[in-house]
C-alpha cells in the first residue's frame, strides 16, 4: 500500500517513522511520468523494510517548498528522520531498487 501524504499527517508518516526507509514519491495529477513512476512504486509498497510514501506536491506545496523540489517526478529516501537521497526524474524498477540498497546496505535490519 502507497501512503498518501498531506500536510497534517506528512511529519508521522515519514520522520517519526523509525527502523524502516521511507521512499517519498513527489508526484502531481497532471504528470504523466509521475502517474507512471506511482504505478511502479506498487512493487516495492509490499516490500516490509520500506514504506512508499506519495506527496502530491499540489495539495502539499510547502512540503514541495521543503525538500527543495523543482521538478517532479523526484523521489527522496528517507530513514529515522533523516534525508539520504534524492532523485529527480523518472526511475525505472531497476534504479529505484538501486536507489533503496543504497541506502540500507550498512543498515542491519532488525530481526523477528
Amino acid at each position: 500500500m502507497i501512503v498518501e501524504a498531506n500536510q497534517e499527517n506528512f511529519e508521522c508518516e515519514v520522520f517519526d517513522a523509525r527502523n524502516i526507509t521511507v521512499l517519498l514519491d513527489f508526484t502531481a495529477d497532471w504528470c504523466d511520468l509521475c502517474q507512471r513512476q506511482t504505478r511502479q512504486l506498487q512493487a516495492f509498497s509490499r516490500r516490509k523494510d520500506v514504506k512508499v510514501v506519495r506527496v502530491p506536491v499540489e495539495q502539499c506545496p510547502n512540503i514541495a517548498m521543503a525538500f527543495d523540489l523543482d521538478a517532479v517526478p523526484m523521489l527522496c529516501v528517507v530513514r529515522d528522520g533523516k534525508i539520504l537521497r534524492r532523485s529527480v526524474g523518472y526511475r525505472d524498477q531497476a534504479a529505484v531498487e538501486a536507489l533503496i540498497d543504497a541506502c540500507t546496505a550498512k543498515i542491519p535490519q532488525p530481526t523477528v
